[in-house]
């Protein structure tokens, strides 16, 4: 075998060799290439921080340099976070260095660099803060140096001096706002707060006069300064005086307001009885007193209406007539007003009788139909099953209060075979006959143990249910009305149902099965309208829609033929819609065939004949749907 790199042998042309111990990846092992370990190899060796084979750099920012160490500040490239780095160049004393933490030159080092006239590391007796030398006026402050502040002159809060400026410290700060200054005591022309005294100054100086001084008029100082009151003869607008006769008069009140109906001041000067600023409980708007009756709606006093006495709409009381207010109207129609129900009064008030189709909960009624219904006795007492009186209406053949051997609880007549179980005639069961659980006589049989008794009108018998045979002894089949779930059924009605198609599938419109006891008209296998079956699977009328003048619009056909019933025309079209195809005139007649003559009312269907050759009117009669004539296309209206 030839030598080789990696045969464990160190050969002439090779650093070292480790054989399978040759690795690229483990450090300081010798390499694949049989060279040792080195810097730019990739893997980090003894001795080595980092080594990212050819991607080390000395010049990309953060990158493990070419001698496999990490970048740090002073190895003179920009990494991420320096400001600067010039490697050894880097220093703490010469200015304008680049700093040995790798930042910039800056106020505050401690060197003092281009364009700074000091710099004692911050803020020192003789250097400001920003490197400048430290003199009052300035502009910098300088504590330090004993400055209060220092805002290069005056100013609103500091004077020339660097002292913080103060009224009554006996300096005129012109910037501040002072105009005098007496040291902190008020004289007869300087204020307290360093102002010149002038009556309208917002300042009231007692040693110049001065009641009170608001800078000018106000609600309580007039603009002389002294103190605003009404009487005092002079006006003063801002304190909401609009006159002031020193007193009240026809045209102004004592408030030194004008006199006004509706300003809240009776003044009777000007002819007022009462003024509570518009109208209230007791006081109307015109200043009169307010009372039921007078014709002026005062609705703070309690009204909501007032027609000087009872009318359609307002009781003599003031308020909107109202039935159940307990006020009797004749004029608004009420016969009584209890204020609600009562025994002698309904609620609409009208008179309370058994009778009159309004249900008297007082007057002890549970109901009112105008007479015996379905749902009502004739006594207004609630009708149900076991009341103990007979409701032929709601289709009861009998009523002892409950179930008797002669009538059982649903109130019909007793009878083994009527299909109603009745304990008080000796039954045990009724199933309207024989079937797989009960005898004709009404005694129990026995069905599900695993025998097929004909006798009992068992057909088979599988000790439950299977796929062949239907838990109450019957022969499994869809359409049975029996759900045999063994048997692979979802459901079964015996046959249509709402729910069920007759294939005993869940009944689905737009699966293409009708099922008009679902509500289906029709079911095209889709759901999408415009096609003759609608998306509700309800048929889209396919023949003319009309109104023949009975204020019902049909969809109406005429017969292709002679000799036709409207029974025949509309058998697949819905059938036969009798209440639209009752009425006068020949307007169909005319619509499909213009051509013919116009013809008189004659029958109780539309005849456009052919002998003829006349449109014939329907005579308002009720719609026959047998009628026929050998000579007439019969013009219908069907359901679709």
């Amino acid at each position: 075998m030839l030598a080789h790199c990696g045969d464990g042998i160190v050969d002439s042309d090779e650093d070292c060799d480790s054989g399978d111990g040759n690795s690229d990846e483990v450090a300081d092992a010798c390499r694949t290439t049989c060279v040792e370990a080195f810097c730019g190899d990739g893997v980090v060796d003894t001795g080595e921080s980092c080594d990212k084979g050819d991607l080390n750099s000395d010049d990309v920012p953060g990158a493990c340099r070419t001698n496999c160490a990490l970048a740090s500040c002073g190895d003179g490239i920009l990494d991420d976070g320096e400001e600067c780095d010039s490697g050894d160049g880097n220093s703490d004393e010469v200015a304008d260095a680049c700093r040995t933490t790798c930042v910039e030159a800056y106020c505050g080092d401690g060197i003092i660099d281009s364009g700074e006239d000091c710099d004692d590391s911050g803020e020192s007796e003789t250097c400001n803060a920003d490197c400048t030398v430290s003199t009052c006026g300035d502009g910098v402050h300088n504590s330090t140096s004993g400055e209060d502040c220092d805002d290069g002159g005056d100013s609103e809060s500091c004077t020339a001096n660097c002292t913080v400026s103060t009224c009554g410290d006996g300096y005129i700060n012109i910037e501040a706002g002072e105009t005098c200054d007496a040291t902190g005591v008020e004289t007869e022309s300087c204020n307290l707060d360093c102002t010149v005294a002038v009556c309208g100054d917002g300042y009231v100086n007692v040693l110049a006069g001065e009641e009170c001084d608001d800078g000018g008029e106000s609600g309580t100082c007039n603009a002389n300064c002294t103190f605003s009151s009404c009487g005092d003869g002079y006006l003063n607008v801002t304190a909401g005086e609009t006159c002031d006769f020193g007193g009240e008069s026809s045209s102004c009140d004592s408030d030194c307001t004008s006199a006004e109906c509706g300003d809240g001041h009776v003044n009777t000067l000007a002819g007022e009885v009462c003024d509570d600023g518009g109208d209230s409980s007791s006081c109307d708007a015109d200043c009169t007193a307010a009372v039921c009756g007078d014709g002026y709606v005062n609705i703070l006093a309690g009204e909501a209406c007032d027609d000087a006495g009872d009318s359609s709409t307002c009781d003599s009381d003031c308020t909107v007539v109202l039935c159940g207010d307990g006020h009797v109207n004749t004029l608004a129609g009420e016969f009584c007003d209890d204020a609600g129900e009562s025994s002698s009064c309904n609620a609409d008030c009208t008179e309370a009788v058994c009778g009159d189709g309004i249900v008297n909960g007082s007057a002890g009624e549970e109901c009112d139909d105008v007479g015996e219904s379905s749902s009502c006795n004739a006594d207004c007492t609630v009708s149900w099953c076991g009341d103990g009186i007979v409701n032929n209406s709601a289709g009861e053949e009998c009523d002892d209060g409950g179930e008797s051997s002669s009538c059982t609880s649903n109130c019909t007549i007793s009878a083994c075979g009527d299909g109603i179980v009745n304990g008080s005639a000796g039954e045990e069961c009724d199933d309207a006959g024989e079937s797989s659980s009960c005898n004709a006589n009404c005694t129990n049989s026995a069905c599900g143990d695993g025998i097929v008794n004909n006798s009992a009108g068992e057909d088979c018998d599988d000790a439950g249910e299977s796929n062949i045979c239907n838990l109450d002894c019957s022969n499994a089949a869809c359409g049975d009305g029996i759900l045999n779930l063994t048997s692979g059924e979802l459901c079964d009605d015996g046959g249509f149902s709402s729910s069920c198609d007759i294939d005993c599938t869940p009944s689905v419109c737009g699966d293409g099965m009708l099922n008009t006891a679902a509500g289906e008209g029709c079911d095209d296998g889709n759901t999408v309208s415009g096609d003759g079956c609608d998306s509700s699977c309800v048929p889209e009328c396919q023949g003319h829609l009309m109104d023949p003048g009975n204020g019902i619009v049909g969809c109406w056909y005429t017969a292709p033929s002679v000799g036709m019933t409207c029974n025949q025309v509309c058998a697949s079209h819905g059938g036969f819609n009798v209440a639209a195809s009752t009425h006068t005139g020949n307007e169909v007649g005319k619509y499909f065939w213009p051509s013919k003559a116009e013809g008189s009312d004659w029958e109780v269907i539309e005849c456009s004949s052919t002998d003829n050759n006349t449109n014939w009117g329907a005579n308002g009669l009720t719609a026959d749907g047998n009628w026929s004539h050998g000579a007439c296309h019969v013009n219908c209206a069907c359901n679709y």
